[in-house]
């Protein structure tokens, strides 16, 4: 059974030989047991793909559940033995992804915010100093709570506000807003709106999203818009602070060889969304790409996703090397 799912995962990473492709076909076509192991490989495989951690367990324990409940037969056990298999291996390669955070001695998530973060001002509902403060609009109202420092209030307000105003600013500071009350499944969702939805306020959107997910613990995607936005043409500020946030990570940007998307997914999946919009939702693209030079795999997350990104598309990229032997890709862009 061992040599199957050996066999099977190696067909998986396209590293089966002319004889082991052979013989893999052969199994398939007349070993009705290997046949079924391929099946729920397959399954499984998809699962860790479209899932998170803990949905993709809960699938696997199910799958064994049932198989307990099931006739014993020689197929079963040897299935209950690679669903036991493939739960260990997700959950090695699931901690060892995300268990990338930064070389050693690098700063924590919490530090960063500490050292980094300072809440936006308000350049896009100002008055003139001294002047009477009108807070006959809900316009009004939501960017004064925000002004005074009631994030609280401000956020309920910008809700009602996106309600009706659905522009970048508005996002931008209702995500900040929510970011400051706690409710950071709100600021993603508004701050990456930002990201892909309009052409304003884009560094400032990433900057505040990766505080946002470095405050939740999210280290390693806010590792991947730390290191896009520290190579953004834009410069300014936020650049230049993202790139001083690398060298507290203790990590490097190294320029990768162009590279091949091995797998890629995206949520929500394109065409799930009209217009193409996803207002008021986080819209994130991740999965792996092989090296080309190398043959080294590398995972990569994206808040940015790259439109019509399949699988085979050669990529330019850089690597974020943590100096552990641990890296993840940025993808730049594909290459024509």
């Amino acid at each position: 059974m061992d040599q199957n799912f050996h066999l099977i995962e190696k067909y998986f990473q396209g590293k089966l030989s002319q004889d082991e492709l052979q013989l893999f076909n052969e199994k398939l076509q007349k070993d009705s047991t290997f046949e079924q192991e391929f099946r729920d490989m397959k399954l499984i495989r998809d699962a860790v793909k479209e899932t998170s951690r803990t949905r993709a367990l809960d699938i696997l324990q199910n799958a064994e559940a049932n198989l307990t409940n099931q006739e014993t037969t020689k197929i079963n056990v040897s299935m209950k033995r690679l669903v036991s298999i493939a739960a260990s291996l997700l959950i090695v390669a699931t901690v060892s992804y995300f268990a990338f955070s930064g070389g050693t001695g690098a700063l924590t998530g919490e530090e960063i915010v500490a050292n980094y973060y300072k809440s936006y001002p308000n350049i896009v509902e100002t008055r003139e100093r001294g002047g009477s403060i009108e807070l006959t609009t809900l316009r009004a109202r939501a960017y004064n709570a925000y002004d005074i420092k009631d994030y609280s209030t401000s956020a309920d307000l910008f809700k009602d506000l996106l309600a009706s105003e659905k522009i970048a600013e508005n996002y931008l500071y209702s995500g900040i807003a929510n970011f400051e009350a706690g409710n950071f499944d709100v600021a993603k969702n508004n701050l990456n709106t930002v990201l892909n939805n309009f052409s304003s306020f884009k560094e400032q959107a990433q900057w505040y999203l990766a505080m946002t997910l470095f405050k939740e613990g999210a280290k390693e995607e806010a590792i991947s818009n730390i290191a896009t936005l520290s190579v953004s043409e834009a410069g300014g500020k936020f650049v230049d602070d993202a790139s001083k946030v690398l060298k507290d990570l203790n990590l490097e940007l190294d320029s990768g060889d162009p590279g091949t998307v091995d797998e890629v997914a995206q949520r929500p999946a394109e065409g799930d969304s009209p217009n193409g919009l996803t207002l008021g939702q986080r819209k994130v693209q991740f999965g792996s790409i092989i090296s080309n030079k190398t043959g080294k795999l590398h995972s990569f997350f994206n808040d940015y996703p790259i439109d019509g990104l399949k699988e085979g598309d050669v990529v330019e990229y850089l690597l974020v090397n943590g100096g552990s032997g641990k890296s993840m890709a940025v993808i730049l862009g594909p290459l024509n």
